[in-house]
């Protein structure tokens, strides 16, 4: 009965830490000490749950985050971020000068903004840096493909003094090289939000520029290099 009774006891141990960590707090509890308090954020992950500023984080395999407070209110903060003029930046030059006319430039020039569809944007990773209070939020987006269309069509003429005919087999392998490109290396990108918090709401400002390949190929690493003391659900 005695071990009964203790297993019981560890169990409602376990479920009050659940209930009362606030991970807001951890990292003075654990005398500044970033180990110990990377520590404790594995129990918590490991137990499912705990809170940010009263805000439940709820935690499970990274393929499937349970939709608590605090990762609702971060998709909330972000969409917010990102339907206020959010865009990324593409940049593509290629060599056309065996197409161009003599008074043509030869050099395709394809530049060109593109405003991201929120609602296809991807979140990937959810860090907490500990000694900034800070949540972090990384993202897979997507550069819009009409955009690029649009793009090779002006820089094309420009390019080559010519305006793009798609039966011509010269004309149709420099968009075929170009877009083979834009989807290979510019059509994912990565981006990163950081998140203080603020109440009923999250404060979001984008940590990093954005970065092509995606959010894990991308920026992650760059992210990863900047903010040591982050700690990954």
């Amino acid at each position: 009965m005695s071990i009964l009774r203790e297993l019981l006891s560890l169990h409602e141990a376990e479920r009050a830490t659940r209930a009362t960590v606030d991970i807001s707090t951890l990292f003075r509890n654990s005398n500044q000490n970033i180990q110990l308090t990377h520590d404790r954020l594995k129990f918590v992950e490991r137990n499912g749950a705990g809170t940010w500023h009263g805000d439940r984080i709820v935690v499970g395999d990274h393929d499937n985050i349970d939709d608590g407070p605090v990762y609702e209110k971060i998709q909330k903060a972000a969409k917010e971020f990102f339907d206020d003029g959010f865009e990324i930046r593409v940049s593509q030059d290629l060599d056309v000068s065996h197409l161009a006319k003599d008074d043509a430039p030869g050099m395709i020039e394809l530049e060109f903004t593109s405003k991201i569809d929120v609602d296809e944007a991807n979140l990937v990773r959810i860090y907490y840096d500990p000694v900034k209070d800070r949540m972090y939020a990384g993202f897979d987006v997507w550069a819009n493909q009409d955009d690029f269309d649009e793009a090779f069509d002006a820089a094309f003429e420009h390019a080559t003094g010519k305006s793009f005919v798609i039966d011509d087999e010269d004309h149709y392998a420099v968009l075929d090289k170009l877009h083979k490109e834009f989807n290979e290396k510019y059509h994912i990108w990565g981006v990163v939000l950081e998140f203080k918090h603020g109440g009923s709401s999250y404060t979001v400002s984008e940590d990093l520029p954005a970065v092509a390949g995606g959010f894990v190929r991308g920026v992650q690493p760059m992210f990863l290099q900047h903010n040591k003391n982050v700690f990954g659900f």
